[in-house]
């Protein structure tokens, strides 16, 4: 696995242009798709290309934000205290409530752990984010139905410190043919490069658009900019183009 992502990281290449416009700030975030790496993974090293040019001295706090696919809920539900084990090695878990200083009885962060049962939209991350960071601590979060705005509001006094990341795990739309995916994620793209939540909200098609739309708020609120870095479908990337699925990756600055 560890030649495989760093595969990925090495085929990157982002215009200078886009780079001059990345670091003219910081780093706050990144969507990145949650595929089969074979799939996704070119465009996943995206975002986290950008992530190893981070401060190497800081334990890092990334807030990760995925979609429930299999089991459906309202709420989103944080993974308590532990490890995760990936072929890389474990990585330090932690509740996120205990950061936001809330009780298990919130109205938005609700304990349903068996929507981290079977979920991969979260774990495939871990292992880019174990060679892009030499220390960081993961708040998983799997996402039900939930509105993004109020998931935005409890997490904006955490994510504006200096030491945490967001990312959010989202793939763009699914099994259409190659010409309608590609019109469907610009659309979708275009929105959030633009900052037009409206336009997500009524137009978007992603899995995670819970997520996507939580850090759009965010970026809102905090002044982030986002950047779109590459976008590629399924077609391009491995199998047919009958029906595909989009990819996309930005970093918000």
């Amino acid at each position: 696995m560890k030649q495989t992502v760093l595969r990925y990281l090495s085929l990157v290449e982002i215009d200078p242009e886009d780079m001059d416009k990345i670091w003219n700030g910081t780093v706050k975030g990144i969507i990145a798709p949650h595929a089969g790496y074979m799939y996704s993974g070119v465009v996943a090293a995206y975002g986290y290309h950008l992530l190893k040019n981070l401060s190497r001295d800081v334990k890092w706090k990334v807030v990760l934000i995925g979609p429930s696919h299999f089991i459906p809920f309202n709420g989103a539900s944080p993974y308590k205290d532990g490890f995760w084990k990936t072929p890389l090695g474990n990585v330090p878990v932690k509740d996120i409530r205990k950061e936001l200083s809330i009780g298990d009885d919130d109205d938005v962060f609700l304990d349903v752990p068996e929507a981290h049962a079977d979920e991969h939209s979260l774990e495939v991350q871990v292992p880019f984010l174990q060679l892009s960071l030499d220390k960081f601590v993961l708040y998983p979060i799997a996402v039900g139905s939930i509105r993004p705005d109020f998931l935005a509001k409890k997490l904006e006094n955490f994510v504006k410190r200096d030491d945490v990341i967001v990312v959010v795990s989202s793939d763009l739309s699914h099994y259409l043919s190659y010409d309608e995916a590609t019109e469907t994620d610009r659309n979708t793209l275009e929105g959030i490069i633009e900052m037009n939540i409206e336009k997500v909200i009524e137009q978007g098609d992603a899995c995670g658009i819970k997520g996507i739309l939580t850090m759009m708020f965010l970026a809102e609120k905090l002044a982030w900019k986002p950047v779109l870095l590459d976008y590629r479908n399924s077609g391009d990337t491995a199998g047919g183009k009958d029906k595909v699925v989009g990819y996309g990756s930005v970093a918000f600055c």
